[in-house]
């Protein structure tokens, strides 16, 4: 876990910042930013405490511990890749997402209501191990806290620049061995300022947060946004599967709750200490 600093950010898209990268990217991401409004208003958050969030995602060393312990088989569906098409699967899982991969690879194929029993075997045992904090020590990061993680203090399109560069990150054409093939072990990549390493591309992941279409009433504390779709989830980041245009700091996604794909995991976050800022 690294630990994340209270703090103040603009979360979403300037218009400003739509024009720049309209100008400066692919045709392909001029379209996306016809989308924008689902990245706007941007606006104000203050995270007045303290939290961890995990360095790496989670990956399947540790999923399977969670899942050798307890048992835990998922009723949920798997969206995997037939050719050009995507379908959910019942037989694809996270040990067999139809390709190889190794325990240092992040867990995939894992819904929204996976890793919640993920984090709440792994709060059982915090707390049966005498650890400090009686409820809600892990969670999923709340949207707001993955962007401000995920910046690091930065204002560019990513934590490395607006330019999505060369193999600085795994997508669907972000000049990796990896891209378009598969999820690559964690790591491989440079971390971001707060020490965060596949904030962006890799795979898609879970926040805590319920679906709404903008900003719009978005909490400017850093909570969840618990109101609007929450049978749909708030996933960012971009993935392997994904253009680069994805895989930047302000955009987002979303998937049934209730489901998981080859491209999306998570990583856990816990709140620290509040700390009152003057």
């Amino acid at each position: 876990m690294v630990v994340v600093p209270p703090g103040k950010f603009l979360m979403g898209l300037s218009d400003e910042e739509a024009d720049r990268d309209r100008k400066q990217q692919s045709l392909l991401f001029r379209i996306l930013l016809g989308r924008k409004s689902e990245v706007q208003p941007q606006h104000s958050v203050d995270i007045s405490y303290t939290f961890a969030i995990s360095k790496f995602l989670t990956t399947r060393a540790d999923f399977e511990i969670f899942v050798n312990e307890t048992g835990f088989v998922s009723k949920d569906p798997c969206v995997i890749r037939v050719g050009s098409r995507y379908i959910a699967s019942d037989t694809a899982d996270w040990r067999q997402p139809g390709f190889d991969q190794s325990s240092r690879d992040p867990v995939i194929c894992v819904s929204w209501s996976d890793a919640n029993a993920y984090i709440a075997w792994l709060n059982k045992k915090s707390q049966s191990a005498g650890k400090e904090g009686q409820t809600a020590l892990y969670r999923l990061p709340t949207e707001a806290e993955w962007e401000y993680a995920a910046r690091a203090g930065t204002t560019t399109t990513r934590y490395w620049g607006n330019a999505i560069g060369k193999d600085l990150a795994v997508c669907a054409h972000c000049g990796s061995p990896w891209d378009n093939q598969q999820p690559a072990p964690v790591g491989l990549y440079g971390h971001n300022q707060f020490g965060l390493y596949d904030m962006l591309g890799n795979v898609w992941e879970w926040t805590e947060d319920c679906w709404n279409s903008n900003y719009a009433g978005a909490p400017t504390d850093g909570s969840a946004w618990l109101e609007g779709n929450c049978s749909q989830r708030v996933m960012r980041g971009g993935s392997w599967l994904s253009d680069p245009e994805a895989s930047s700091s302000t955009n987002r996604s979303k998937d049934n709750a209730e489901q998981g794909s080859t491209s999306t995991g998570f990583r856990v976050a816990r709140t620290l200490i509040y700390t009152k800022r003057e």
